[in-house]
């Protein structure tokens, strides 16, 4: 297990013990380090300045989320990279008034994102409830414009639009969740593998207290498997259940589609394939430094089937053989989270910068109330400008999709 990975767990475990009272800190906020990818999402949509459908990848990695793309042979390239004002876990792309959104689970903040231009996500929503904590964050499968979330404050519905509560599922502390068809939900709490409808009734469960770690689990019409700490057990709707123990036991996430015989199980070592009535079919290693799979998604590009492994510090695709397609490796970047804008006069003007905005952004200066030019933010949300010939001029510089503005005057 990697050094990074045992930090994760341990830090988890302490999180149950508490009872949810503190959040996880898993991911350093600022400085110099590799990003860390352990879940994700995809759609396919319309890129409104090319006219094409693509198939888009949405990865928190601790400090941001990367949007990425995959193409027909399995391949990912960077879109682009927001960092968000949390802590992010999880991401699902559901529909806001027929508009695509990103809505992430991030720690004290729950997020959403307007990707008309996938290219630059534009940040429409956020909120913080007292006594949150946000987990994950899934799509419902009955309602593309509502969310099932996660936190320390149990599992609830909420609308996309606002985030207004619509249902709660339950109330005891949640590390995730997933919305099957027929309104099926399975839930991961701090002590149970639950099943449950929509509206939160004709729930079963069984309790899971002595196992160690629980993550993401995964809904069809007629069952609920849950990766746990011996493997994966597949539960029904009157909470019976079967298990799957691989040779190195530890699950961490599980995923499917209602269109495969199949689901696939991430134990950390690596992806396995099982039939829905968990046999083994095949497995796959996908070892390498910094590397841990502990995320699956699978995913449809023009009609091809990929797995896409969330694996530590990289993201993998694989076909259903588990032949590996492609492998995406974290850049180490640097990222400032504190939203700040200063300026230092020089001998022939003024000197701008700024840290902790949308990467993509247009930053607008303004002199005089007359605008002069602009420029762009950097991919790590970092800004510099110099500006020549200004002094006793009121200097204003805008970030329109970070929303943030400073001004300044020098004598």
């Amino acid at each position: 297990m990697t050094p990074h990975r045992q930090v994760y767990i341990y830090l988890l475990l302490v999180s149950l013990i508490l009872g949810f009272l503190s959040p996880i800190h898993v991911y350093p906020v600022q400085g110099s380090d590799a990003l860390y990818y352990q879940s994700g999402d995809s759609a396919e949509f319309l890129d409104a300045n090319t006219g094409q459908k693509n198939t888009y990848i949405a990865a928190p990695q601790g400090v941001g989320i990367d949007i990425l793309s995959i193409n027909q042979k399995g391949s990912l390239s960077l879109v682009t990279r927001v960092v968000s004002q949390g802590q992010p876990f999880s991401a699902a792309y559901v529909m806001d008034n027929n508009t695509r959104v990103l809505v992430v689970a991030a720690g004290q903040y729950l997020e959403s994102y307007s990707l008309e231009d996938p290219r630059h996500p534009v940040r429409t929503r956020v909120i913080e409830l007292p006594g949150y904590y946000f987990y994950h964050v899934s799509r419902v499968a009955s309602a593309p414009d509502q969310v099932v979330v996660s936190s320390t404050r149990g599992v609830e519905v909420r609308l996309v639009h606002d985030f207004s509560l619509l249902a709660t599922i339950s109330r005891e502390p949640s590390w995730a969740s997933s919305w099957g068809t027929y309104n099926n939900i399975a839930v991961v709490t701090q002590t149970k593998a639950l099943r449950a409808q929509g509206n939160g009734v004709n729930t079963t469960w069984r309790d899971m207290s002595k196992t160690t770690f629980m993550t993401v689990p995964y809904a069809t019409s007629q069952f609920g498997y849950y990766p746990v700490s011996n493997g994966i057990i597949r539960m029904n709707e009157e909470g019976v259940i079967k298990t799957y123990t691989p040779r190195t036991h530890q699950g961490y996430a599980v995923t499917g589609s209602p269109d495969t015989n199949f689901v696939y199980l991430v134990n950390g070592w690596g992806v396995i394939t099982l039939n829905k009535d968990l046999g083994y079919v095949r497995s796959r290693a996908l070892s390498g430094s910094g590397m841990w799979a502990a995320g699956i998604q699978r995913v449809s590009v023009g009609g091809t089937p990929y797995l896409v492994v969330f694996n530590g510090k990289g993201i993998r695709t694989l076909d259903e053989s588990l032949n590996i397609r492609s492998t995406w490796v974290a850049p180490e970047v640097t990222f400032v989270k504190e939203r700040t804008m200063s300026s230092v006069s020089l001998a022939s003007g003024v000197q701008i910068t700024g840290t902790g905005l949308y990467p993509g952004d247009d930053a607008i200066v303004r002199v005089d109330g007359v605008t002069q030019g602009q420029g762009v933010v950097s991919d790590i949300g970092t800004l510099s400008l110099f500006l020549p010939g200004v002094k006793g001029k009121l200097i204003e510089v805008t970030c329109p999709r970070t929303k943030f503005s400073y001004q300044t005057t020098f004598r």
